[in-house]
């Protein structure tokens, strides 16, 4: 097991995780999850609805996430130092799958599909926009990886993007805090 994935998924990363909106939900909180809509990630945060603890798509995303941080090694000749959870504010924060040198980061996908994607998907570009946000890093590299191959796009920190998202974020967040369901809304616009 790599150290960044034991500072993740244990006892204290996930007490520090508890009670907070998380980047990895931040694209279901904006409305741009293909998988979750902002009512069921709601009623999950509001205890109506089981909390989602994995499946055999996000099982095999995390048995080959070391074959994507491998192959984004020999790729670049960067190493990937571990990150744990970082907090932001008192309701929010990302847990990065690594930092790298010149103040990036990187994240980590392994498609179930075993299909590279052909751009970043809406709703893991508002994860990285957040991580970068919360860790006030300057770029990260979205690194896809599938047996067939390996595709990388840097992503700058985006301030003005960040800021819109906060403003959304917390008010999604207010509707958990409140215990009132949000809205339908239009999915939000990352590139606006």
């Amino acid at each position: 097991m790599n150290l960044t994935a034991e500072l993740q998924g244990n006892a204290e990363w996930t007490f520090a995780r508890a009670g907070r909106l998380t980047a990895s939900s931040f694209g279901a909180a904006l409305g741009l999850s293909p998988w979750q809509s902002r009512q069921q990630l709601w009623r999950e945060l509001t205890g109506r609805a089981a909390p989602f603890t994995g499946n055999e798509a996000t099982d095999w995303g995390s048995e080959h996430e070391p074959d994507a941080k491998h192959a984004f090694e020999i790729d670049t000749g960067l190493l990937v130092e571990p990150a744990g959870f970082v907090p932001y504010e008192n309701w929010s924060g990302c847990s990065p799958d690594g930092y790298i040198e010149g103040n990036g980061l990187v994240e980590f996908k392994a498609p179930f599909s075993q299909k590279l994607y052909e751009d970043i998907p809406e709703h893991y570009r508002a994860q990285v926009i957040g991580q970068l946000g919360i860790t006030q890093r300057e770029f990260c590299w979205f690194c896809c990886w599938t047996p067939q191959g390996f595709k990388k796009w840097r992503v700058d920190a985006d301030p003005k993007t960040w800021n819109r998202m906060v403003t959304a974020l917390k008010e999604f967040w207010d509707c958990v805090k409140t215990d009132k369901e949000p809205k339908r809304a239009k999915k939000f616009q990352l590139g606006a």
